[in-house]
């Protein structure tokens, strides 16, 4: 069986914030690596092993900046 958790507390960081958070503004480590995985069968590290230091950290790094 499937556990989906969610932040139950979005909400109260817009009103602290004072501003609508968008879809990219909610991130968690299962979209990460799904999107690690989902590139490394597309060949998109051209062979490379795919390991957490640059791969996930360049994954997670992109992410943050896709939420400014």
């Amino acid at each position: 069986m499937m556990e989906l958790k969610t932040d139950q507390d979005l909400g109260n960081y817009e009103r602290f914030l004072g501003c609508s958070l968008k879809r990219e503004n909610y991130i968690t480590t299962g979209q990460v690596y799904k999107s690690v995985i989902e590139r490394e069968r597309a060949f998109g590290y051209e062979g490379e092993d795919v390991e957490a230091i640059p791969h996930v950290t360049d994954e997670i790094i992109d992410r943050i900046k896709k939420c400014r």
